[in-house]
């Protein structure tokens, strides 16, 4: 059995612990969504998991696939052109 996940993943922006934005030097990023995130954890657990999204073809987008696949996530994505609107 495959668990397919599908959904937007955004990328979180967050300052060191105990920095705010105004007056941090540095930030960490990394990919952040719900069906992600439920899908990364089964996959975890032991379970075959895929996720399917849609991600613009740009460093940032291809950035949250080579996330997911740190940690060990299948995913199958559809690339939109980097000037193509989003729907």
């Amino acid at each position: 059995m495959t668990l397919v996940s599908f959904g937007e993943t955004a990328l979180r922006f967050a300052p060191p612990a105990g920095h705010r934005f105004e007056t941090a030097r540095e930030v960490a990023l990394r990919a952040d969504g719900t069906a992600s995130n439920v899908a990364t954890t089964a996959s975890r657990l032991g379970t075959e998991t895929v996720w399917l999204s849609k991600l613009p073809d740009t460093p940032l987008g291809r950035r949250v696939v080579a996330e997911l696949h740190e940690h060990g996530l299948e995913t199958d994505v559809v690339w939109a052109d980097e000037g193509a609107a989003r729907g």
